[in-house]
């Protein structure tokens, strides 16, 4: 995928954090080896925990959420 999901961008006080891009997401569900509570979610190549994803969302508190399954032998069709 060429298109990124999240960026690391820094508070007034030099401190990263990282946030979601353009107010979308895409990623792939992994079986997470060790924490079987949750998955992973790989996004733009890295391991998420269920956890991160949602302190990425808590930025964009009060937006809706559409989460769509699809096959990954499918293309990222709009």
């Amino acid at each position: 995928m060429s298109e990124t999901y999240v960026e690391t961008v820094q508070f007034t006080n030099g401190r990263p954090y990282t946030s979601v891009k353009g107010n979308q997401l895409k990623g792939v569900l992994s079986y997470h080896e060790t924490d079987s509570e949750g998955p992973l979610v790989i996004i733009d190549g890295k391991p998420f925990t269920w956890n991160e994803v949602g302190h990425l969302l808590q930025a964009i508190e009060g937006f809706q959420v559409k989460i769509e399954m699809k096959d990954i032998t499918n293309a990222w069709d709009e």
